[in-house]
């Protein structure tokens, strides 16, 4: 888990829909703090948005709790909030996930690994047929 240096937010985020229904709450300063620290663990854990503790503990409401110096009741208000909001999703393996943080990072840890591992298979075939070629030709 190498942490990010940086995560970044839309300056026009506070336009969109979901925010302005997040301002109608009354625990809205609650739920924006826990939403802007949300996003940043994430960019720390470093995990396309899942949120960790270490390697294989992931976060739970209580552990955000802790982390965000905060009531369990108001970390789970926000977290009900943004999974009703689709800014989070519980997966089916009980991990919280920021939806679309790779996407909005512009993170592409996954292409760049599949375009490598692709490279260097081609490149183990092409090492391979030619030294089928040379030995064919007693080389």
């Amino acid at each position: 888990m190498r942490e990010r240096k940086y995560v970044k937010f839309r300056v026009d985020m506070y336009e969109d829909t979901k925010f302005k229904i997040i301002d109608m709450k009354p625990e809205r300063d609650v739920i924006h703090y826990i939403w802007n620290r949300i996003v940043m663990l994430a960019g720390k854990v470093n995990m396309e948005g899942n949120l960790f503790l270490s390697r294989t503990i992931p976060y739970t409401i209580e552990t955000l709790a802790i982390e965000f110096n905060r009531d369990i009741a108001q970390v789970k208000l926000a977290l009900e909030t943004f999974i009703q909001l689709e800014m989070v999703e519980f997966t089916e393996n009980k991990i919280y996930k920021v939806k679309n943080f790779v996407k909005h990072q512009n993170i592409k840890v996954k292409e760049k690994e599949i375009a490598k591992s692709e490279n260097a298979d081609v490149k183990n075939i092409d090492d391979l047929l030619n030294k089928k070629h040379r030995s064919a030709k007693g080389y």
